[in-house]
Protein backbone atom coordinates (compact mmCIF):
# COMPACT_ATOMS: atom_id res chain seq x y z
CA UNK A 1 0.00 0.00 0.00
CA UNK A 2 1.39 3.11 -0.67
CA UNK A 3 0.58 6.05 1.42
CA UNK A 4 1.10 9.96 -0.24
CA UNK A 5 -0.52 12.35 2.02
CA UNK A 6 2.60 14.69 1.60
CA UNK A 7 1.43 15.42 -2.09
CA UNK A 8 -2.07 16.19 -0.68
CA UNK A 9 -1.02 18.96 1.58
CA UNK A 10 1.23 20.29 -0.96
CA UNK A 11 -2.02 20.15 -3.45
CA UNK A 12 -4.20 21.98 -0.62
CA UNK A 13 -0.98 24.80 0.19
CA UNK A 14 -0.87 25.26 -3.82
CA UNK A 15 -4.80 25.68 -4.13
CA UNK A 16 -4.07 28.28 -1.26
CA UNK A 17 -1.74 30.08 -3.11
CA UNK A 18 -4.00 30.01 -6.22
CA UNK A 19 -6.38 31.40 -4.18
CA UNK A 20 -4.95 34.34 -2.67
CA UNK A 21 -4.01 35.21 -6.61
CA UNK A 22 -7.72 34.91 -7.56
CA UNK A 23 -10.15 37.34 -7.42
CA UNK A 24 -11.40 37.81 -4.12
CA UNK A 25 -14.71 37.79 -4.82
CA UNK A 26 -14.27 34.61 -6.66
CA UNK A 27 -13.48 33.29 -3.50
CA UNK A 28 -16.30 34.67 -1.37
CA UNK A 29 -18.74 32.95 -3.74
CA UNK A 30 -16.82 29.60 -3.61
CA UNK A 31 -15.93 29.80 -7.33
CA UNK A 32 -11.92 28.07 -7.52
CA UNK A 33 -10.22 25.24 -8.86
CA UNK A 34 -7.15 23.31 -8.52
CA UNK A 35 -4.54 20.95 -10.09
CA UNK A 36 -2.93 18.33 -8.55
CA UNK A 37 0.65 16.85 -9.52
CA UNK A 38 1.93 13.35 -8.85
CA UNK A 39 3.87 13.35 -5.87
CA UNK A 40 6.04 16.20 -5.17
CA UNK A 41 7.82 14.10 -2.72
CA UNK A 42 8.13 9.73 -2.92
CA UNK A 43 8.70 7.44 -0.59
CA UNK A 44 9.79 5.59 -3.32
CA UNK A 45 12.66 7.32 -4.58
CA UNK A 46 14.24 7.12 -0.47
CA UNK A 47 14.10 2.68 -0.36
CA UNK A 48 16.48 0.94 1.67
CA UNK A 49 17.07 -2.64 1.17
CA UNK A 50 17.02 -3.11 5.36
CA UNK A 51 14.58 -0.97 6.17
CA UNK A 52 12.02 0.70 3.29
CA UNK A 53 10.57 3.54 3.63
CA UNK A 54 6.92 3.35 3.86
CA UNK A 55 5.69 6.84 3.73
CA UNK A 56 6.40 10.54 4.68
CA UNK A 57 4.04 12.14 6.45
CA UNK A 58 2.95 15.28 8.62
CA UNK A 59 4.89 17.47 7.05
CA UNK A 60 6.09 20.83 8.52
CA UNK A 61 6.79 23.06 5.56
CA UNK A 62 8.86 26.46 5.90
CA UNK A 63 10.49 29.00 3.98
CA UNK A 64 13.64 30.80 5.16
CA UNK A 65 16.70 32.48 3.42
CA UNK A 66 15.34 31.82 0.06
CA UNK A 67 15.19 27.68 0.62
CA UNK A 68 12.01 25.45 1.51
CA UNK A 69 12.70 23.35 4.90
CA UNK A 70 10.61 20.43 5.27
CA UNK A 71 9.98 18.45 8.14
CA UNK A 72 8.35 15.10 8.29
CA UNK A 73 7.06 12.05 9.94
CA UNK A 74 8.99 8.89 8.38
CA UNK A 75 7.49 5.39 8.83
CA UNK A 76 9.39 2.37 7.78
CA UNK A 77 8.40 -0.84 7.25
CA UNK A 78 10.00 -2.28 10.38
CA UNK A 79 7.56 0.21 12.44
CA UNK A 80 10.33 2.77 13.40
CA UNK A 81 8.70 6.18 13.28
CA UNK A 82 10.84 9.13 13.54
CA UNK A 83 11.38 12.22 11.79
CA UNK A 84 13.05 13.07 8.30
CA UNK A 85 14.81 16.72 7.12
CA UNK A 86 14.97 18.49 3.61
CA UNK A 87 15.56 21.54 2.11
CA UNK A 88 16.06 22.52 -1.50
CA UNK A 89 15.31 26.20 -3.55
CA UNK A 90 12.70 25.06 -5.60
CA UNK A 91 9.82 22.37 -5.31
CA UNK A 92 11.43 21.03 -8.40
CA UNK A 93 14.38 19.68 -6.59
CA UNK A 94 12.15 18.34 -3.60
CA UNK A 95 12.00 14.69 -4.96
CA UNK A 96 16.09 14.98 -5.16
CA UNK A 97 16.78 16.77 -2.31
CA UNK A 98 19.03 15.23 0.67
CA UNK A 99 17.12 13.82 3.84
CA UNK A 100 18.59 13.41 7.10
CA UNK A 101 16.94 11.53 9.73
CA UNK A 102 16.38 13.29 12.93
CA UNK A 103 16.83 10.59 15.59
CA UNK A 104 16.44 12.28 19.17
CA UNK A 105 15.76 8.82 20.57
CA UNK A 106 15.40 5.44 19.59
CA UNK A 107 11.90 5.28 20.56
CA UNK A 108 8.90 6.19 18.55
CA UNK A 109 8.91 10.45 17.36
CA UNK A 110 6.83 12.19 15.03
CA UNK A 111 4.45 14.91 13.75
CA UNK A 112 6.49 17.93 13.93
CA UNK A 113 6.04 21.47 13.51
CA UNK A 114 8.60 24.10 12.98
CA UNK A 115 8.45 27.83 13.96
CA UNK A 116 10.26 30.81 14.57
CA UNK A 117 9.40 32.22 18.21
CA UNK A 118 11.01 35.92 18.01
CA UNK A 119 11.15 36.69 21.79
CA UNK A 120 13.92 33.54 22.31
CA UNK A 121 15.30 34.13 18.71
CA UNK A 122 14.84 30.10 18.15
CA UNK A 123 13.15 28.23 16.08
CA UNK A 124 11.00 25.28 17.75
CA UNK A 125 10.17 22.02 16.98
CA UNK A 126 6.63 20.50 18.53
CA UNK A 127 6.45 17.11 18.44
CA UNK A 128 5.30 13.93 20.20
CA UNK A 129 7.83 11.30 21.64
CA UNK A 130 7.18 7.91 23.84
CA UNK A 131 8.72 7.33 26.40
CA UNK A 132 8.31 4.02 28.51
CA UNK A 133 9.10 5.86 31.70
CA UNK A 134 6.80 8.24 31.98
CA UNK A 135 2.98 8.18 31.86
CA UNK A 136 1.34 9.01 29.70
CA UNK A 137 3.74 7.18 27.54
CA UNK A 138 3.60 9.19 24.28
CA UNK A 139 3.47 12.99 25.16
CA UNK A 140 4.72 16.24 23.37
CA UNK A 141 7.85 17.50 23.92
CA UNK A 142 10.19 20.37 21.87
CA UNK A 143 13.51 21.06 20.84
CA UNK A 144 15.23 24.01 19.90
CA UNK A 145 17.99 25.67 17.28
CA UNK A 146 19.29 29.10 16.35
CA UNK A 147 19.94 27.25 12.40
CA UNK A 148 17.17 25.91 10.81
CA UNK A 149 19.02 24.49 8.03
CA UNK A 150 21.30 22.45 10.49
CA UNK A 151 18.91 19.37 11.54
CA UNK A 152 22.08 18.00 13.72
CA UNK A 153 22.10 21.64 15.54
CA UNK A 154 18.70 20.59 17.30
CA UNK A 155 18.55 20.78 21.49
CA UNK A 156 17.91 17.32 23.27
CA UNK A 157 14.02 16.65 23.68
CA UNK A 158 12.11 18.82 26.50
CA UNK A 159 8.97 17.74 27.51
CA UNK A 160 5.85 20.20 27.42
CA UNK A 161 4.07 19.00 30.08
CA UNK A 162 4.89 17.74 33.04
CA UNK A 163 1.74 17.58 34.62
CA UNK A 164 -0.76 16.13 32.24
CA UNK A 165 -4.35 15.00 32.58
CA UNK A 166 -4.72 11.54 33.03
CA UNK A 167 -4.79 10.41 29.41
CA UNK A 168 -3.34 6.97 27.70
CA UNK A 169 -1.67 9.04 25.14
CA UNK A 170 -1.43 12.49 23.68
CA UNK A 171 -1.15 12.41 19.76
CA UNK A 172 -0.06 15.20 17.12
CA UNK A 173 0.04 18.84 18.62
CA UNK A 174 0.11 22.24 16.92
CA UNK A 175 1.24 24.78 18.51
CA UNK A 176 -1.37 28.21 17.71
CA UNK A 177 -0.77 31.96 18.80
CA UNK A 178 -1.26 35.23 17.52
CA UNK A 179 0.76 37.62 18.96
Amino acid sequence: MKLFPLWLLLAFAGLAAGLYAQDASRWEQGIFSWKASAPVIDVEAQRREADPHVALKDPSVVFHDGRWHVFATLRMKSGKVCMQYLNFADWSQANTAPRTTISFTDQYHCAPQVFYFTPHRRWYLIYQLVDPARSPKMAPYFSTTENLADPKSWSAPQLMVTNPAEKEKWIDFWVICDA
